[in-house]
């Protein structure tokens, strides 16, 4: 009988076990009514005392199983009560506390103990979402939370509460990097934007007007490279500390990018920001201590002020940077107002570059050559070969336009390399018909010696063109030999292991140390036109031009004149040993079959 009980399907042993306890107990009874003999009365009170006892026993083992998963059931329960990482209420239908685990008890600061019978709302704020955020206030002060709360069938209420202190925590965290530098603790550009946004709207709320400058350092990146980037930082940081010294109340400074900071000046005018911007400049006036050495800084402002009209933060920034590039084309340690017309220059100039960048695959670049001619017998012994961009619709573009963009974005490298391949096939195939070509110099930025294997290159291009090496003479300027110095050596030496010919172009205009000078393996100086153009009627002028001469032959070097336009000129040179010369009085740069008619004629003598 008891297995029969087991193997019946779990769903009908509730109703079995009913139905067979309400036959073991009337069987008795009904053998008595129905059966009149005895022994057949005793043998179904016998089964019926059996059939109980079986249905007894099943049930008691029932009950126990149902109270030893209930008892696990809570202990699970409790066990992951204890476990959750938030605080966790279990309350009963009537909605006191029954039950809170250790993190409620310390989220609280109450006891399990007397917690329990609490109602539930002398903890949790009444609330009908299912998930809010709610600021408690308990001991040790507010804390913003999250609540869950449900309910089980049995009625029992439950909430889990979740402290969101620490994620709060993390997202001003991230905000404050999101939003400031972390080299100087500035506001960066993020952060100067929603300052700004909100100066812009108490200027028209009041009918005021603020300035925003932008400050950038001049030629920052020498700093870089030749200090290095911890030099670097601490120049930024200082500057921080000049600047924020100069500011007013309700003024804000900010780290925008790089070595570029912004001002927000409030209740300013147009007096008021050249007056900071010229306490800005000023300040930079004051030395900088790098690694022991004094070194002397200087930087560009552009101010732009708020108008009555609607101007977004980012339009003000942008004006203000414009005023400071159009200021900076005028040389460094400068201030500018932003004008209407500044914006069309830029648009201009971002036009400019990207035609530019087509220019060499389009095939509008060409060169022109400038003759060299010698002191002695007058004729010419070498071109310069000077590099013209033929656009298009705009028509012959001057270098000075286009010159300085290739420099600013990386494209002069591809611009050097095309005119030294392009100018040693020109003269190789002038060599090649027997024209009398002494040497054809071109100019190489400082970027090509900043960058590895020039002598390689300059190597590939002479093989590639078959042009002799002491054919070519490269210029190079004063601001590139002194960059780097050491690796400026070594890279003119392997240059002129090569066999070709070295020059400093526009001697006397930038910063050479004649310590450095000698150690260059230089061929030729080259004497720069401003000085030339004075030798006739500035004797400051004149003293400078005849003591480069004499400090070239000095050194063993040549020396020759650049820009020579008048007689005078040139018999002044020729009167204080000048060895070549090149300008206008003998030849504008012309295109090359000009030069091979010039070059015919000094062939025939003529």
């Amino acid at each position: 009988m008891k297995a029969l009980v087991y193997r019946l399907p779990a769903r009908w042993r509730p109703s079995i076990v009913v139905t067979l306890l309400v036959l073991a107990t009337l069987s008795p009874g009904i053998a008595c009514l129905l059966m009149e003999d005895a022994h057949h009365a005793l043998v179904c009170m016998g089964l019926s005392a059996m059939l109980a006892l079986v249905v007894t026993r099943y049930w008691h083992r029932r009950q126990k199983q149902a109270q030893r998963f209930l008892a696990e059931s809570a202990g699970a329960f409790r066990s992951l009560m204890e476990c959750a990482p938030d605080a966790v209420l279990v309350a009963g239908a009537e909605g006191r506390i029954a039950a809170i685990n250790t993190r409620a008890e310390a989220m609280f600061g109450v006891a399990r103990s007397a917690a329990a019978g609490m109602p539930l709302e002398a903890l949790l704020p009444p609330a009908p979402d299912d998930a809010e955020t709610s600021h408690f206030h308990v001991q040790d002060g507010a804390f913003p939370a999250e609540i869950w709360r449900t309910s089980t069938p049995a009625g029992q209420h439950i909430a889990i509460v979740r402290d969101l202190s620490e994620r709060r925590r993390l997202e001003r965290a991230l905000d404050q990097q999101l939003s400031r530098d972390p080299l100087t603790g500035l506001p960066n550009r993020r952060g100067i934007l929603e300052i700004l946004d909100g100066a812009l709207a108490g200027a028209r709320r009041e009918r005021s007007l603020l300035a925003v400058l932008v400050f950038d350092i001049d030629a920052f990146r020498k700093i870089n490279s030749s200090h290095g980037y911890a030099c670097g930082d601490e120049v930024l940081c200082e500057c921080t500390a000049r600047l924020s010294g100069l500011l007013g109340a309700g003024d804000a400074l900010a780290r925008h990018s790089g070595n570029e900071f912004i001002v927000v000046q409030a209740h300013s005018s147009a007096a008021a920001g050249a007056r900071l911007a010229e306490a800005m400049l000023a300040c930079m006036r004051r030395p900088f201590a790098l690694r022991g050495q004094e070194t002397f800084l200087s930087a560009s402002i552009g101010i732009a002020l708020s108008s009555s009209s609607a101007c977004a933060p980012p339009q003000l920034v942008q004006m203000a940077q414009v005023a400071m590039a159009a200021g900076r084309v005028d040389g460094p340690a400068r201030l500018c107002f932003h004008r209407p017309e500044m914006d069309q220059v830029i648009r201009d100039r971002v036009d400019l570059e990207s035609m530019l960048r087509h220019a060499i695959r389009r095939g509008q670049l060409a060169l022109q050559y400038q003759p060299r001619i010698d002191a002695l017998e007058h004729g010419m012994v070498g071109v310069e070969a000077l590099v013209r961009w033929r656009h298009p619709v705009l028509g012959l573009v001057a270098p000075a336009r286009f010159i300085p963009i290739a420099e600013e974005t990386g494209m002069i490298e591809e611009l050097d390399m095309w005119v030294l391949q392009e100018a040693c096939h020109r003269a190789a195939r002038w060599r090649a018909a027997g024209l009398p070509l002494g040497r054809i110099s071109v100019n190489l930025s400082a970027r090509q010696f900043q960058q590895a294997g020039l002598p390689e290159r300059v190597r590939m291009a002479l093989a590639a063109s078959g042009l002799e090496a002491q054919r070519l003479e490269i210029e190079i300027t004063e601001s590139t030999v002194m960059h780097d110095t050491e690796k400026v050596v070594e890279v003119l030496r392997s240059l002129k292991a090569l066999g070709v010919a070295l020059s400093i172009d526009d001697f006397g205009t930038g910063y050479s140390s004649l310590s450095y000078l000698k150690r260059f393996p230089l061929d030729i100086l080259k004497i720069d036109r401003a000085f030339v153009k004075d030798v006739a009627s500035d004797p400051g002028g004149a003293a400078i031009t005849r003591a480069i001469i004499d400090l070239a032959h000095g050194l063993g070097l040549e020396a020759v004149a650049e820009g020579v336009e008048t007689e005078e000129q040139l018999a002044f040179l020729m009167d204080n040993g000048c060895d070549e010369f090149q300008g206008y009085y003998f030849s504008a740069p012309v295109w090359p079959e000009q030069i091979e008619q010039l070059l015919l004629k000094e062939a025939q003598g003529t």
